[in-house]
Parts: structure tokens; sequence; C-alpha cells
């Protein structure tokens, strides 16, 4: 598999970093000046109290400016203008009276900002201030704390939906808190952004550095069920929630289950720009001409698209290249239990594992002829079982224990 190092969803093309065992994407954000030491403010409105580890959502039709008192510190958010429109300067002041400031990006309309306060960062002394602000279509998430040297703001990433409704808890049992969001790197990737279907991501600040830990096996059950509803997606041929499922499979260990399920499912059909990889490090939505990688149907760009965004490694083993195949010859299947075998995904599976079971077990076996006569009778009961999953799976599942029991 080529090591993409870019990838773009329809017109805009989002720029990757290539680390030593896998590939992440580095966003483009909006500028915003940094974080400064300045004077506390002086009189201005009464501060209205509030909880920590809380979201809260100010536009300037609220007050402006408007001040906020949480566990001693003061946040004050009012509007700045400008020939590109307002936008939201938050100003917080640590009960010590360091003050730091930050610009929200401009857009037309109210400034408006989310912000929370609580502890996110746990290298960091004392509670960060989490700002989500409007930039353009997009939500320009940061986080302000103080250092020894003054308040800073660490860049955590731009969103399409955005990720600031609730305060980042510890979802993964690790002692940090989590930023959940949506992977919007897969929206108008493989459908229309109206119908696409975005994996889980999950962000942690350490030390002043966001990082993409979706990875991580604590998230497994964030990731299974949103498997859940994104396979039955799948099933109904919509290309978005497949591409989805085969993401949240490969947080699972289960890519190549969900790839040959995809290949089965996939609208194949349907006629469109698919996602553009580029095979350099370029500027955030720019791409050489020359370096970019285009493709004319969905396997292959999901595929390179898995590895740009992080969810396969570069030098992982290629998916499987068919669809679901039991240890049979579809195109013999001529009874009606085979034929739903060849056109159900778990039953394909099953069937597989049975078959490699019993020719490993025939390899070992020091009575061949036995095991043989055996699956030949198992053969012919599964044959004559009704056509339906249940008992066909109940099947598969004692015969495979068999088979494993002997081998033993």
């Amino acid at each position: 598999m080529v090591g993409w190092l870019a990838v773009a969803t329809g017109a805009a093309a989002v720029a990757v970093l290539a680390a030593a065992a896998a590939v992440l994407f580095q966003i483009g954000l909006p500028h915003a000046r940094p974080g400064s030491a300045i004077p506390a403010q002086r009189g201005g409105p009464p501060a209205a109290p509030a909880s920590a580890a809380e979201m809260l959502r100010w536009d300037a039709a609220e007050g402006d400016p408007k001040s906020y008192s949480i566990d001693g510190y003061t946040i004050t958010l009012s509007t700045g203008h400008g020939a590109a429109g307002s936008w939201p300067v938050i100003r917080v002041t640590a009960p010590d009276g360091r003050a730091g400031l930050l610009d929200g990006d401009p857009n037309p309309g109210l400034a408006a900002a989310s912000f929370g306060l609580g502890r996110i960062d746990p290298q960091a002394d004392g509670e960060q201030l989490l700002v989500s602000t409007p930039a353009g279509t997009q939500h320009h998430l940061r986080l302000l704390e103080l250092t020894p040297g003054g308040w800073r703001i660490v860049e955590i990433a731009a969103f399409q939906t955005d990720p600031a409704t609730s305060f980042p808890k510890d979802i993964d049992g690790d002692g940090t808190p989590d930023i959940a969001a949506r992977d919007d790197r897969f929206l108008g990737a493989f459908a229309d952004p109206a119908a696409s279907r975005l994996p889980p991501r999950f962000i942690d600040v350490v030390g002043g550095a966001a990082v993409d830990v979706s990875a991580r096996p604590g998230f497994a059950p964030a990731f299974r069920r949103d498997l859940k509803t994104a396979e039955a997606g799948c099933l109904n041929h919509a290309n978005s929630q497949c591409a989805a499922m085969v993401a949240d499979a490969a947080r699972l260990g289960l890519r190549d289950w969900a790839w040959r399920l995809m290949l089965a499912n996939y609208n194949g059909a349907v006629v469109r720009l698919w996602p553009v990889l580029c095979r350099s490090v370029a500027a955030p939505g720019r791409c050489p001409p020359a370096q970019q990688v285009t493709f004319t149907d969905m396997p292959d760009a999901l595929a390179g698209f898995l590895v740009a965004a992080g969810y396969a490694a570069p030098n992982a083993p290629p998916p499987p290249g068919g669809a679901f195949q039991p240890g049979f010859d579809c195109a013999t299947a001529d009874r009606s239990v085979t034929v739903l075998i060849c056109n159900t995904a778990s039953l394909s599976e099953a069937d597989k594992a049975v078959s490699d079971a019993y020719a490993q077990a025939l390899a070992l076996s020091p009575d061949p002829s036995v095991l043989e006569a055996e699956q030949q009778a198992w053969l012919q009961r599964r044959d004559q079982a009704p056509a339906d999953d249940a008992t066909l799976s109940a099947l598969y599942q004692a015969r495979l224990q068999d088979l494993q029991a002997g081998a033993e």
C-alpha cells in the first residue's frame, strides 16, 4: 500500500504529516494571535457565576462585553470589529491576576463562542479554558492554559461539526479528559456532506500539544457502537456508511472482515469525485498537480484514504481483494442453503473458518479417512438444513468447535 501523505475531500485538500509508523493529518487552522500577558481588566460588567467543567455559549446579543466567574477565574467575552467582519475576543484572568487574550476568527453576523473552564491537560498547572469559535464553515477549537511564562494557546483542530457541545471527560479510563469529536475528514469524501457518516474521533491535550488518541483500545466501545449503525447502512448500499464501517472496524482489528462486507455491498454505480491523495507533504489545502493521485472507484480510494488518515499503517498488508468467499466456489452454488451462505457475510466467514479448520485437522489427523467421512456427513446435514441464518450459524459454530477440539 502506498504511504499517501495527503488527502483532499471534494475541492479541499488536507495536508498530512508522515510519522515513523503512521500517517497523521496536519489540519489547516485559521490564524490566531497568540495569548499574551496583559494587565488585569478594571471595572466592566459584574461577572456571572458559572460552573467548572461545563460548556457555555455566548454571543454578543447576550451582553457585550459579558463576564463569567468560574473557580476564581474571570472570563470576559466581547466583540472585535474589522473589515472582514466581527469576532469574539476572549479574555481570561487567573486568580493571581495574570490575564490572557484570544481572538476568534472574523465572521459576518454576531460574534459568538462556546467555552468552558476545567482540567483538560494533565501536565498543566491549574485549570484551562477550552474555546470553540466559528471560522467560516468550521469550528476552531483551542485551549488557553497558564504556564510559568504566562498564558499560551494550544491549537487543537478545526472541525466541520462543533465538538464543544459538552466539556471533555475521561472516556477511556486513563485519567486524561478526552475531546470527543467526529472525524470530519470523511465529510463529503464518499457521499455528499448531508449523507456522510463520520466515525468517532478522540483528541487529548498533553503538555501543551493536541494528540489524536483514537487508536487506543479504551475507545473500542465507542467504535463498536458506531460500527453497528454503519454496518446496517452499508448493507443498504450507502457508500459513506460502508467507508465509516471499515474505519470503525480498523480501530477494532476487524478491517479485513469489514472490507469484504464493504466490497459485497457498496454501490459501484455511483460516479463522483473520490478523495484525491497527495504523495508529498503539501501546504494545507494544496497539493502539486504532479503529486496528486486520483481514483476511479470507491475501494481503491478508501484504501488510500484510510492509510492517509491513520486508520492503517503505510506498510500494512493490503485489504482482501475479493468479496466474502466461503470455502467453496459460489459459482457452483445450486441449493438455497449454499446460495444463502454466498450472500451472507457472516455465514461466508463461518464457512471459510470451518474449511480452514478442517484442512488443518486433516493434516494432523492419524486417521484422515475417519475425519473425511465425518466432514462429508456434516456437509450433508448442512445442505439439508433450513435456509435460515440462525440454523446455519449454529451448525457452523458446533462444527468449528468439534474441529478445533480434535486438533488440540
